[in-house]
């Protein structure tokens, strides 16, 4: 458990529970790369998963039902579920092949992955001037760079806390992944993207995803009070004969 210096009572729960935990720290880092590159470092597993503050497993048994699948692949990842704008629970499903604009419009939920240590030790840890997008980074040079092979989970590996993403937020993520993008992949393969990336998502699981957003969505629409006020208004329009 790597900790930023909290003061939530945070340090309470960890000292609660410190006979099971093989290491702990409470001091301030300079963000959350910074936090969890100082994690890999102090690991000694074969396998990495990152939770942030807010995720959690969902279930005591899913480690256990991970590794029965795990077969000696660099890489890991399966679903993840996460709370809509209406506090509805969802799953987020990860598609079993991963196309180019997938990966840059969506990546892999890291909470997601399983990652072998060494990957980090042959490729580097996570960038740490970047605030948003490291992770993406790290999947881009990983999966698309170095050819890392990868297994499947077919099922939800943890609930991801995605209630602290903001629409600027996201802003800043794309520009970082610009940024990415322009320093690895060369030029032309890039200007070859750019020409095809308005081409419409055909993997079934990104349809899925941007259903459930968009249902979520006209919920949130429809329970709000503008859009009743709306349905009143138009029905007093017809009664009186000025609208169809």
């Amino acid at each position: 458990i790597i900790d930023g210096g909290s003061t939530d009572g945070s340090i309470d729960i960890i000292k609660k529970y410190k006979n099971n935990i093989s290491y702990w720290e409470s001091k301030k880092d300079t963000g959350i790369y910074n936090a969890m590159n100082k994690g890999i470092k102090k690991t000694n597993g074969e396998y990495l998963q990152f939770l942030n503050s807010g995720d959690y497993l969902l279930s005591k048994e899913i480690l256990k039902k991970v590794f029965s699948k795990i077969n000696n692949k660099d890489i890991y990842y399966g679903s993840s579920l996460r709370k809509s704008e209406i506090e509805e629970i969802f799953e987020f499903k990860e598609p079993q092949n991963l196309t180019f604009k997938r990966f840059f419009d969506y990546s892999i939920c890291h909470q997601s992955m399983f990652i072998k240590k060494e990957v980090f030790e042959k490729i580097g840890f996570y960038n740490e001037k970047l605030k948003i997008a490291s992770d993406w980074e790290f999947n881009v040079k990983a999966i698309i760079l170095n050819n890392c092979s990868l297994g499947f989970l077919s099922f939800p590996i943890v609930f991801y806390d995605n209630t602290g993403i903001s629409s600027n937020k996201q802003k800043n993520s794309l520009k970082e992944k610009e940024q990415c993008l322009n320093q690895l992949i060369p030029a032309r393969i890039l200007a070859d993207y750019s020409t095809s990336s308005t081409i419409k998502p055909t993997d079934k699981s990104e349809y899925e995803n941007k259903i459930k957003i968009l249902s979520n969505d006209l919920k949130t629409i429809q329970s709000s009070k503008f859009y009743k006020l709306w349905q009143t208004w138009n029905k007093l329009l017809k009664k009186i004969g000025i609208k169809k």
